[in-house]
């Protein structure tokens, strides 16, 4: 397994020699995390959990809303206001 590492030098002062001190390692080629998206695609896949007899229609339009944010911020304004200006008879 080739790897690429992250590392700096240093020098140690009582023999004057230089070392290398890494702070990570990654496979080569494909990074840690893109990796372990692949083998967990690939269990997924093997339980059959992107088999398109799974999978439900999205709704035309959704039955609810839900926003995380501040509750005097303008986020909620603005949704409100986009919210009422395109769907006037479904809110109130």
């Amino acid at each position: 397994m080739c790897v690429v590492c992250r590392a700096r030098i240093t020098v140690y002062p009582p023999r004057g020699d230089y070392q290398l001190i890494i702070d990570a390692v990654e496979p080569k080629g494909l990074g840690a995390l893109q990796k372990a998206f692949e083998q967990l695609k690939a269990r997924l896949e093997a339980e059959g959990l992107f088999d398109a007899g799974r999978k439900k229609p999205l709704p035309y339009l959704p039955a609810g809303i839900g926003v995380v944010t501040s509750p005097t911020g303008a986020v909620v304004r603005d949704i409100l206001t986009v919210t009422r200006r395109r769907f006037p008879s479904s809110t109130s």
